[in-house]
């Protein structure tokens, strides 16, 4: 798998030619890739997004559709 961790600076419209090179690099190398971020914008991106949030010390995982986001 490839790990993204995104740290914030701004990707503009790039993100939609992300999405593209990211999805050709996976479906030729066989490859999952996992994007960590605090843009919602890049939910665009997945296939599947997850919203992760901390609630009295425990961190709770959620599947969401990225059509709500």
């Amino acid at each position: 798998f490839l790990l993204i961790s995104h740290s914030g600076f701004n990707l503009g419209n790039l993100v939609l030619k992300m999405k593209g090179v990211l999805h050709e690099l996976s479906e030729k190398l066989s490859l999952q890739i996992i994007i960590i971020t605090h843009n919602e914008n890049l939910s665009v991106l997945a296939d599947k997004t997850f919203l992760v949030e901390k609630s009295q010390g425990k961190s709770i995982i959620k599947e969401i559709s990225n059509d709500l986001i």
